[in-house]
């Protein structure tokens, strides 16, 4: 499917999960209302799933845990 081949090539190019799904989601919409205008029959990557996106996050620790360390 090209969309997949889309996303390989934005990944070695560097860009992040995040980016890429919102990339997906704005051509879901664009498909989306080129079928409702009758421009295209039907879309094609309305069931394609999102990208997975970690959740990397520093964490800062309150006075409490710090005391105790």
């Amino acid at each position: 499917m090209l969309i997949e081949k889309y996303r390989i090539e934005r990944k070695k190019d560097g860009v992040g999960h995040v980016t890429i799904n919102h990339d997906v989601v704005i051509l879901n919409l664009l498909l989306n209302r080129a079928t409702a205008e009758g421009i295209i029959s039907k879309n094609s990557i309305k069931d394609v799933k999102p990208l997975k996106i970690g959740s990397k996050r520093d964490r800062v620790l309150s006075d409490t845990e710090t005391r105790i360390c």
